[in-house]
Order: C-alpha cells, then sequence, then structure tokens
C-alpha cells in the first residue's frame, strides 16, 4: 500500500512538472515581419547600436513593439527594441549561432512560427523549441538544414 501512494505521489509530481504555464504560451504571440515591415527609425536604431549583428529576424508582439532575433558573438540573440531601435531588454537564446541554413528550414517547415529557445546539441544538431496552438513543440535539423526529428509534447 505504502508502494502505491508513493507511486500515485511520483506521477502527480511529474505531471505537475510537465504542465505548461502563462510564459509557455504567450511567447508564441509574435508574429515574424519582414524588414521592410518595421519603421526605420528602429532599424536604424538597432543597426546602429549593433553593427556585427548578422541573420536578423524581425518579430511584432500583440503589444506592437519590435523584437529582433540575431547572430552576435557566436550567440542567438534576442533584443527587445523601443520605438527608436534602443534595446529596452535583451537575452541569449543560445550559446551558438544559429545557421542560416537551419534558420530557413526552420521558417520553410514552420512558417510562421516562432522559436523561443534554440540550442546546440553535443552531436552537432540544432533543436528549436516552439509552440504551435498552446502546444510546446521540440524540431531537430542537422547543421545544414535538413529536418531529423518533429515532436509536440503529450
Amino acid at each position: 500500500m505504502k508502494h502505491q501512494i508513493l507511486s500515485a505521489i511520483a506521477a502527480i509530481v511529474l505531471f505537475a512538472s510537465c504542465s505548461k504555464t502563462a510564459s509557455d504560451t504567450t511567447m508564441s504571440s509574435d508574429v515574424i515581419v519582414p524588414s521592410s515591415s518595421v519603421p526605420s527609425s528602429v532599424v536604424s536604431g538597432f543597426t546602429a547600436d549593433n553593427s556585427k549583428a548578422s541573420e536578423l529576424e524581425w518579430r511584432k508582439g500583440t503589444d506592437d513593439k519590435f523584437k529582433v532575433h540575431f547572430n552576435a558573438d557566436d550567440k542567438r540573440v534576442e533584443s527587445k527594441l523601443d520605438d527608436n531601435g534602443r534595446t529596452t531588454a535583451s537575452r541569449v537564446v543560445s550559446d551558438k549561432a544559429v545557421p542560416k541554413a537551419v534558420l530557413d528550414a526552420f521558417a520553410a517547415n514552420f512558417p510562421g512560427e516562432t522559436v523561443y529557445e534554440w540550442k546546440l546539441r553535443s552531436d552537432g544538431t540544432w533543436r528549436a523549441h516552439f509552440n504551435r496552438s498552446g502546444v510546446k513543440w521540440e524540431a531537430t535539423f542537422s547543421a545544414s538544414g535538413t529536418l531529423l526529428k518533429a515532436e509536440k509534447s503529450a
């Protein structure tokens, strides 16, 4: 009986640790937009402060503020910007810059989806973490951009 109770408690704890939080679903509300849709003041302000940025991916949030994901100093970074293109918040999404082939393959396979975290795995593959219709997904790509696996959480 004691074993059954402990098993039930362990199952509840495991189930609770897998549940989604409000922050999981808010990340997917960003929309990827072409750079031509971003005001020139935002683009020029960002470019002035981030001259080494490459592989830019512009996003617009539900609050009409712009974000940009970019590669810099061998990292993938997300920055939130004010109306002048100045960074108001920034975080490293991955400690290795995501190759263009991988970014292009993700956009082709999952159009309109927003990656909230990229991970470079020890085997050299890249894993994208994103939400689709409120469900967490992971997609794994080779360094050359081949989709190897896509799976959603149960």
